[in-house]
């Protein structure tokens, strides 16, 4: 990046042009101007009204506030990212430990990364490390408790283009829509939010010479858009609750999804969270990574179906393990701790003393002495496999067993899930002499 900046470069400002609080918010870039694609957002956060600033969600930080981020040409969408807060919280997660704890969490004020302390036990770094920043109050808001965005992290179409040329793209737009789920921001659910007025920084090009070679070198761009879909699985509570104490019942669901038909698909990342954003919540306190968390099922078989064709063998992913090892050659680095992947440590009840507590994330960030099993226990069961085929028919079939269990360590198996699916699909874009053309390919 140190060669882009030159007497020849310019960073802007940007103020929105729309802003309504926890409702929209849009930017537009001057007309007649070359930017470089390295978009940010600053000034992410919310205030709160009165008492004692939170933290944000564990997983996704501030990103939690973006619900969708879009970037259109007038009424032209060029490229846009649905449950943006959802895959951003995978995409903090997707680094290593020692990005997460010396950069990623001060600037997107989430707690990934992980330290092992010299009782043998694993603590979440972000409160050991630097202050984490919060939500301020609405009379204590200062640019310490802001965060910022590299928009190419959820706009992949910004990392494939050489510049962003607002001559042909003549009503370049920013588009974000703000979550109004607290449950889906803070750590607690019993605050009220107002997000912060955003800045969007860009780097003008100032030489013609150097727009003019950009411009000849940019003839056509292919990126993979992310895009989203999702179904459920139905809640086994009556039937777990007709088992006996030793008895076990496999559920199956089978589900075809849509969103993808007739697009080329490459790689995919897969969560199941609570239908219920209610059972993230303990006593106004949000259990780990809260509607982010992608949860471990008991026994759980997973087979994808693609054009007819089953995309493993056998039973499909059939084992924790398997499932973290096929998630990590597909993604790369995923920043999961101990036991993270997994359902329980030992025969430990997540909200009782757990006796299984050596090399183990202790309950909480503030307590060393607290005996709990952490709530980060079994919220990274993330699915990732790549496809890279046109998809014509996407099938899913999933089984899990049910208990009978009234503990909350065990009715997660029991519950209804919301199976979430990321997909990166190709899309193209041909630039003319005076337009351009945008579809799938």
């Amino acid at each position: 990046m140190s060669g882009l900046y030159s007497t020849a470069l310019k960073t802007r400002y940007f103020d929105p042009r729309v802003n309504i609080a926890n409702n929209i918010c849009e930017f537009r870039l001057d007309p007649n101007t070359a930017f470089y694609p390295n978009l940010k957002l600053a000034g992410l956060g919310v205030s709160i009204s009165g008492g004692t600033p939170q933290s944000y969600n564990l997983g996704a930080g501030a990103y939690g506030i973006l619900k969708r981020i879009s970037l259109f040409d007038g009424r032209v969408e060029l490229d846009k990212i649905t449950e943006a807060n959802r895959f951003l919280a995978f995409v903090n997660a997707n680094n290593s430990n020692k990005d997460n704890i010396n950069i990623n969490g001060a600037i997107n004020s989430s707690q990934n990364g992980y330290l092992l302390c010299n009782n043998a036990e694993f603590r979440t770094a972000g409160n050991l490390l630097y202050e984490t920043k919060t939500s301020a109050s609405l009379a204590d808001d200062n640019e310490r408790q802001h965060s910022s965005i590299d928009l190419r992290l959820a706009l992949p179409l910004l990392r494939n283009l050489s510049y962003l040329d607002t001559s042909l793209i003549k009503n370049l737009r920013i588009e974000i829509e703000f979550e109004t789920d607290i449950r889906k921001i803070l750590a607690v659910d019993n605050v009220t939010q107002t997000t912060l007025r955003p800045s969007l920084i860009a780097d003008e090009i100032r030489d013609p010479a150097i727009v003019a070679q950009l411009r000849k070198n940019q003839q056509a761009v292919v990126w993979n858009a992310i895009e989203h879909d999702q179904f459920t699985i139905s809640s086994g509570v009556t039937v777990a609750t007709a088992l006996g104490n030793t008895e076990v019942s496999e559920q199956e669901t089978s589900a075809i999804v849509n969103g993808f038909d007739n697009k080329f698909v490459e790689r995919v990342v897969i969560s199941k969270t609570f239908s219920d954003p209610a059972s993230n919540i303990r006593v106004n306190v949000i259990n780990g990574f809260g509607a982010y968390r992608a949860l471990n099922q008991l026994r759980c078989k997973e087979q994808y179906r693609i054009n007819g064709v089953n995309r493993f063998g056998g039973d499909g992913i059939i084992s924790d393990s398997q499932r973290l090892l096929l998630l990590c050659n597909t993604w790369g680095d995923v920043n999961v701790p101990p036991f993270g992947h997994r359902q329980s440590v030992g025969l430990d009840e997540q909200h009782a003393d757990r006796q299984n507590n050596r090399g183990v994330l202790t309950a909480t960030n503030t307590n060393g002495n607290d005996n709990r099993q952490n709530g980060l226990v079994g919220q990274f069961a993330f699915t990732g496999f790549q496809v890279n085929e046109r998809v014509n028919q996407f099938n899913v079939n999933i089984k899990r067993s049910l208990i009978n269990s009234a503990t909350d360590q065990h009715q997660i198996n029991n519950l209804g899930l919301t199976v979430h699916i990321h997909a990166e699909v190709r899309k193209g874009i041909q630039f003319g002499a005076n337009d351009y053309n945008v579809k799938y390919l």
